[in-house]
């Protein structure tokens, strides 16, 4: 699936989270180094951490740039031990807004978070 200009494919790194004020004031705010993490977005939608395995808790669908993308495997995924220890909360779809080298990633109740290649 192509979504918009150029694939959205590829080594994501979270840069910054949105916040949120009492009287409903959105800012960016950078993220520090140590709450830094890259996934990798695969074209069939899977997502994985940055050393190749699934990440935890994923969505099993994506609406990237108002368009649905059901993520289906397209290739083997390996096991991540780690997700065996983690209670997840069900968020079935994330919304992702794709620009260019930008990723604006909103998943469900989470605040949003801004990816650069």
């Amino acid at each position: 699936m192509n979504a918009g200009s150029g694939s959205f494919a590829g080594s994501w790194k979270l840069t910054e989270k949105e916040k949120v004020s009492i009287d409903d004031q959105k800012t960016w705010e950078p993220v520090s180094a140590s709450q830094s993490y890259t996934i990798i977005l695969r074209s069939d939608g899977v997502i994985l951490n940055a050393d190749g395995k699934p990440a935890c808790c994923a969505p099993t669908s994506l609406i990237i740039n108002d368009r649905l993308l059901e993520i289906k495997p397209q290739s083997p995924i390996p096991t991540n031990e780690a997700c065996e220890l983690v209670n997840c909360i069900n968020c079935p779809t994330w919304e992702i807004e794709f620009i260019g080298n930008q990723m604006i990633v909103t998943a469900c109740n989470s605040p949003r978070m801004k990816f650069i290649r």
